[in-house]
């Protein structure tokens, strides 16, 4: 059920949560809109919630751009230890032409997608923060970079072989459970990132991902073998200025880069 609550009243109106949203009531919409789950399309609230997740997704692109303008402004190196072979490193992938096209193969292969991530990958595209800045100690830090990559934008692939990547993650997932059977077999997961380890060409734990089927409006994924909202890894993210490593160090280790990389984003 939705809450209503006497700020949510303005001049005798019930506000909106698009406009609650605006107001700053951010992380309170969203724990309403996780109450409705898979039902919102059927809620009388359908066009409210989209209005909030494209304004969110709106934030979300300033964040990275604004990101990627500062890191480009501090001389970060933007590199990719891990597909240096294969990666273009590009910070950012704006969405193909044809996002539209491989949205609904994606669907007809997987399931129902979160509207979160159709709307990342329709207006975001993919990202890839991983890098090194002249200011930290060491090279290829486990920062945890930012990476969410749905799409290959920065992979000289073709298509077929784009599709073909999705479909073998699928049958990776089918051998797999196989082996737990029907009743135990995990749920799929779509990966998005690699882990805070392989970031840096490091073997380590498993890659990150959302768990699918799911026609939720926000994504269940796997972050380091915890569960959460897609919303709140990247709130997160824009936390630690894009490089939510430096959560888990100690005070100063990143000589103060953090701070500037945070400044000017946008509250999610």
């Amino acid at each position: 059920m939705l809450y209503l609550k006497i700020s949510d009243f303005y001049r005798g109106c019930v506000l909106s949560l698009l406009e609650r949203y605006r107001l700053g009531h951010r992380v309170e919409v969203w724990n309403e809109i996780h109450e409705i789950g898979q039902n919102w399309q059927k809620s009388q609230y359908i066009t409210d919630i989209s209005d909030v997740v494209n304004e969110t997704i709106d934030r979300v692109r300033f964040n990275v751009d604004t990101l990627i303008k500062n890191l480009q402004h501090e001389s970060y190196e933007f590199t990719s230890p891990t597909f240096k072979d294969y990666h273009f490193n590009r910070s950012r992938s704006i969405p193909p032409s044809n996002i539209d096209e491989l949205i609904t193969f994606l669907e007809n292969l997987y399931g129902p997608i979160p509207l979160i991530i159709v709307a990342w990958m329709r207006f975001v595209g993919d990202v890839n923060l991983v890098g090194n800045h002249p200011l930290w100690p060491e090279k290829d830090m486990f920062t945890d970079a930012l990476v969410v990559e749905f799409e290959f934008g920065a992979w000289p692939l073709s298509k077929a072989e784009i599709q073909t990547q999705y479909e073998f993650e699928l049958e990776q997932w089918h051998d797999l459970a196989e082996g737990f059977g029907a009743e135990n077999a995990p749920k799929f997961k779509w990966h998005f990132s690699p882990d805070v380890y392989l970031k840096v060409a490091v073997s380590g734990g498993q890659a990150y991902g959302i768990f699918l089927p799911d026609d939720s409006v926000d994504a269940s994924i796997e972050i380091h073998g915890n569960q959460m909202y897609f919303i709140d890894y990247l709130r997160h993210c824009f936390t630690w200025g894009g490089f939510p490593g430096f959560g888990d160090k100690e005070k100063g280790r990143d000589n103060g880069v953090i701070e500037r990389l945070s400044e000017g984003l946008l509250q999610i």
